[in-house]
């Protein structure tokens, strides 16, 4: 299987036309050119197979070179028997888990009452009612 079919100038040269064109650079990483009056983005999507099942995940890469990386990077961890696309969906579970966490300790200490915090309540509004 040959891997990096599509030359940088090639890819600099894909322009939108009326159809979306699907161009393969080998290794499972398949370029995707939208049409143009869906705006002619450019997307990278990975295609492999896990568990005798054919799968496809769009990478978050931005160009060619970065695609390539992401794309080896998914495919170490098939080597591993670990799908790549529920690693992604797990490490994005795990981030949002973390900052509930730091947001349920942020307001666990925002709601802690300190002597400080009393004595300046008790400034505002107790002694400045007082008459003596």
């Amino acid at each position: 299987m040959a891997l990096n079919k599509i030359t940088d100038m090639a890819f600099r040269n894909l322009k939108p036309s009326d159809k979306v064109q699907i161009i393969a650079d080998g290794g499972g990483l398949i370029v995707r050119v939208r049409e143009k009056k869906d705006g002619g983005a450019i997307s990278f999507m990975l295609s492999y197979r896990f568990e005798g099942k054919q799968r496809q995940m769009t990478l978050k890469a931005k160009n060619l070179k970065d695609a390539r990386i992401e794309r080896d990077t998914h495919k170490a961890l098939l080597k591993q028997g670990i799908d790549p696309n529920l690693e992604r969906m797990l490490q994005v579970e795990r981030i949002r888990q973390q900052q509930l966490e730091e947001q349920e300790a942020l307001a666990k200490s925002a709601a802690r009452v300190t002597v400080e915090n009393l004595f300046v309540r008790l400034c505002d509004t107790d002694l400045i009612n007082r008459k003596d």
